[in-house]
């Protein structure tokens, strides 16, 4: 094969190779996210709480399959947001960076009203913040979210039988409201390695209890205007698991 010819012969070769890569590279991509493209834009104003509470069900479907839609999430939404906001869903979660609530359900700018600290624990702070959020903006719906292997209900099962709940810095805050929890699972005899779990779910029940007691709450729940719910989100398959008693 004469020198020319031969060149000519591999360029095409790596050609159709590279063509072949893309195309099955394309097939792959085909469901996946592009940050900010999808340009669905949702008005909320108004939804009831079972229409939020579907709303962040249906995402988080979306966000367990890999095909999210990202509503709300553009530079006209950015931009229409300093107009001002009306989130549909408050949520009361743990700080832990694997588990953003706007992610987890598929939501986008101005959607969520996130008051997160270690271990989803109802602290007066967070507690006031999504009272405002319900007073200020009309949020129909709030969410205690936990979540699985929580390392703050981990240090709190750790700090209980060791017998020493004593903590460095300011993190006795946080361990302090999980340790009665923690009393709380282990006298219904469960131990082992269902205890982290139990206390994740039971400081998630204390927390809608708390919610649910707020004198600044409890009118718009009796007129059936807010929703309150616990739910935990699994670190492994991405699913929340909503408890609606």
């Amino acid at each position: 094969m004469p020198e020319t010819a031969r060149r000519r012969f591999l360029a095409g070769a790596v050609l159709t190779g590279l063509a072949a890569m893309t195309v099955s590279g394309c097939a792959e991509q085909q469901h996946a996210v592009v940050h900010g493209e999808h340009g669905v834009t949702e008005d909320n104003t108004g939804i009831s709480p079972a229409e939020a509470l579907a709303k962040i069900e249906q995402g988080n479907v979306r966000f367990v399959e890999m095909t999210e839609i990202e509503p709300n999430v553009s530079s006209s939404r950015l931009i229409a947001l300093t107009r001002g906001q009306r989130p549909f869903v408050g949520v009361l979660g743990c700080v832990d960076s694997r588990v953003p609530p706007e992610l987890i359900f598929d939501r986008g700018l101005g959607d969520v009203f996130d008051a997160r600290v270690a271990g989803a624990i109802p602290a007066d702070s967070a507690i006031g913040s999504l009272e405002f959020g319900v007073e200020e903006f009309g949020v129909p719906l709030l969410v205690v979210l936990g979540h699985t292997d929580c390392g703050a209900a981990k240090a709190a099962v750790q700090a209980v039988q060791s017998g020493d709940t004593s903590a460095p810095g300011k993190i006795g805050a946080v361990l302090d409201p999980i340790v009665p929890a923690v009393r709380e699972v282990q006298s219904r005899g469960i131990g082992g390695d269902a205890l982290v779990p139990a206390v994740v779910e039971e400081v998630v029940r204390r927390g809608v209890e708390v919610l649910e007691a707020s004198p600044v709450l409890r009118d718009r729940r009796t007129a059936g205007t807010l929703l309150i719910v616990g739910a935990v989100y699994d670190l492994e398959t991405g699913r929340v698991r909503f408890d609606r008693k």
